[in-house]
């Protein structure tokens, strides 16, 4: 792991956060508590995890919090990848390391490899998820971890130089310079969204619900719209909350979970590309209030969605009522699925 980190492949962040996770793991086998990982992720979350849920929590349906939003899901979307690019290196590195170990018996260390196979599966799963529905993304992210790592291999060989005296010390800090210089140009190429090549713009366009547009009102459309990527598990927006913007589903696919009295979560919508949420307070035209969210609605897989202000919106539909009886006919059609069913018995 401090190797991934010490080449560029994973950030300090990223790094402190594994390392954080690592500790956790020994404690709970120190304890006697032997945890699967899958279970962990689904249950105990680290540190960092735990702070991050908590700002976007804080954060995801502030009027003022899109642009930021964006930046933020973008940043931990990256994270998420430098994770299971680690994750998928560490594991062969112990398989290979495994099979030389003698001091282990052969049903011993076959058991060992399989749980470390089961392991890489997973985070393959993960990476290729990403893969399929980003891939320009991922492409281009790839491209600009394999410079950074290769600059940081070369750091560290001058870095070696210096320490056992081959290299002065004025040359070492104008390497230096030159090599934060390369690093920042790099960082700052790094995808700033995962909605893939097409612009705010392109989106629109190929979205049914506003074919119809002028260019015009496309353009100021996109000028009140923010795409936002939200990671699987990641809530979109929550049941009890306040917000009133307007989503659109450009990538991926969301659930929408509605609690009953008894306090019972139930999946009552399955939700992909093209579906719109949120379409409740824009109905409302909730626009100088807060509209209380009536479900909760997660990211089943990386989804990105198009984020659009309430004002925008209705602007749009004071001009082109079509788009207002077609959104009008989605939210009542959602009514019908989740009402509850009477029998004449």
């Amino acid at each position: 792991m401090k190797k991934l980190y010490e080449t560029g492949y994973i950030s300090q962040y990223v790094y402190l956060d594994m390392l954080n996770q690592l500790y956790d793991m020994r404690e709970d086998l120190r304890q006697g508590e032997s945890e699967i990982e899958s279970q962990r992720a689904g249950g105990k979350l680290s540190l960092f995890q735990r702070l991050e849920d908590r700002f976007l929590r804080y954060i995801r349906e502030r009027r003022w919090s899109s642009r930021l939003m964006s930046r933020f899901q973008s940043t931990r979307m990256v994270q998420q990848l430098q994770r299971n690019l680690a994750h998928v290196l560490m594991c062969d590195a112990v398989i290979a390391a495994l099979k030389g170990q003698d001091d282990l018996t052969a049903v011993a260390r076959e058991q060992v490899i399989n749980s470390y196979k089961q392991r890489k599966k997973h985070y393959r799963k993960n990476l290729k998820m990403a893969r399929v529905r980003f891939p320009g993304f991922y492409r281009h992210y790839l491209e600009l971890l394999a410079k950074r790592s290769t600059i940081y291999s070369g750091w560290n060989h001058v870095h070696g130089e210096f320490e056992h005296g081959d290299l002065s010390a004025k040359g070492y800090i104008a390497t230096q310079h030159k090599v934060q210089k390369k690093i920042d140009r790099i960082n700052e190429a790094i995808p700033t969204t995962a909605g893939d090549e097409d612009s705010i713009g392109e989106m629109l366009s190929d979205i049914e619900l506003f074919e119809g547009l002028s260019d015009e009102d496309r353009a100021y459309l996109e000028k009140n719209a923010t795409c936002i990527t939200f990671l699987p598990g990641d809530t979109i927006m929550g049941a009890y909350e306040t917000g009133d913007h307007f989503y659109l589903i450009i990538v991926g696919e969301a659930v929408v979970w509605r609690t009953d009295a008894l306090s019972y979560a139930h999946r009552v919508a399955d939700l992909a590309d093209g579906d719109i949420m949120g379409e409740s307070a824009l109905l409302a035209e909730y626009e100088r209030g807060r509209h209380v969210r009536s479900a909760t609605i997660k990211a089943e897989t990386p989804c990105s969605v198009l984020r659009i202000s309430m004002r925008a919106m209705l602007s749009i539909l004071a001009k082109y009522p079509e788009i207002r009886e077609t959104i009008q006919q989605i939210h009542d059609d959602r009514g019908a699925d989740h009402a509850p069913h009477i029998s004449d018995d």
